[in-house]
């Protein structure tokens, strides 16, 4: 009986994995290349800022919560970390929670809940520089584990997430006012 609850575990962190990394991927489209985070800004500054925030903050915080406690508050989590002691997946378990653990004073201060002394001021609040190897190298390990773990097979599949984004693109390109140079577009 608890193989058939650890499958279904198992199918619902693949879901939250698949969730998180289309935001990520969304994110370093947008704002990880220079000409479209170029344009987002110049075109629509204050919507580029909230969703280039969001976007960040909304993946920070589905990685940390990933990798919380098997229970808190007496209540289980949909964690990895309850299959920490497989020793098959132990390894990348601790280097996911090593790597994702590095911004969970900025969730417990800012993203989670809205400390008062970071709020006013009495205390600086945290920030988490955000590196996209290391980023990258969390979906790759939790979908190392999820194969390990049961998932055979399973491979990301960012097409979708891809098409969506590249309509974006097109409306925000094909509205350029050729101020602002596409380097994929340049002919030396």
């Amino acid at each position: 009986m608890e193989s058939m609850i650890d499958a279904i575990v198992i199918q619902e962190l693949r879901s939250a994995v698949a969730d998180t990394r289309n935001r990520w991927e969304i994110w370093k489209v947008l704002f990880c290349n220079d000409y479209y985070s170029e344009l987002s800004f110049k075109k629509f500054p204050l919507v580029s800022h909230y969703i280039e925030e969001s976007l960040i903050k909304s993946t920070l915080q589905a990685l940390l919560a990933l990798v919380d406690p098997v229970k808190t508050c007496g209540k289980e989590n949909l964690t990895f970390v309850q299959f920490e002691h497989n020793t098959n997946v132990s390894l990348k378990i601790q280097e996911i929670c090593q790597i994702v653990h590095r911004a969970k004073k900025l969730r417990d201060k800012v993203l989670s809940h809205i400390d008062k002394d970071t709020a006013i001021g009495v205390i600086a609040a945290p920030t988490v520089d955000v590196n996209v190897v290391e980023i990258d190298r969390v979906f790759s390990l939790m979908f190392d584990v999820l194969v390990l773990l049961g998932n055979k097979n399973y491979e990301y599949d960012g097409r979708p997430v891809s098409a969506g984004i590249s309509k974006y693109l097109d409306v925000i390109d094909n509205d350029n006012d050729n101020d602002i140079k596409n380097p994929a577009q340049q002919v030396d």
